[in-house]
């Protein structure tokens, strides 16, 4: 599906929360297909320790964004005093009817147990395995 901005957006600007279910890498076993479901590397110095997010119980137009290995978006985790978000921010200015993009995962086991990348990127993980 996609999603297109309407508007410019600037660089380093919130688009929208990441929303859905955080689970285990245990429980992510349990997802039927990869879809929907990203890992976010919660502690930049060990990149196992991750949390998933799978929005098929609940979640908004963040789910339809899709990935690419050359993102014009990031997801990034944030606290804003009360809980821990996925906020999707823009990693450059986006011109209004460009599609938004942010890599799911930087995890090659990812994309060859939950994900097919199609994106067709010069960086595109499938070229790297």
């Amino acid at each position: 599906l996609g999603v297109r901005t309407l508007e410019d957006i600037p660089r380093t600007h919130f688009v929208t929360e990441y929303v859905g279910e955080l689970i285990s890498e245990y429980d992510k076993l349990c997802v039927p297909d990869g879809r929907y479901l990203i890992e976010l590397v919660v502690n930049a110095d060990n990149p196992d320790d991750s949390v998933y997010i799978y929005p098929d119980k609940f979640g908004n137009i963040a789910k339809f964004i899709n990935h690419s290995c050359a993102p014009n978006c990031t997801a990034m985790l944030v606290n804003d005093g009360t809980a821990r978000r996925i906020a999707i921010m823009t990693r450059k200015k986006i011109k209004a009817g460009e599609e938004l993009t942010f890599k799911y995962s930087d995890s090659k086991e990812y994309f060859e147990t939950y994900f097919r990348c199609v994106c067709n990127t010069k960086n595109c993980i499938i070229n790297k395995m």
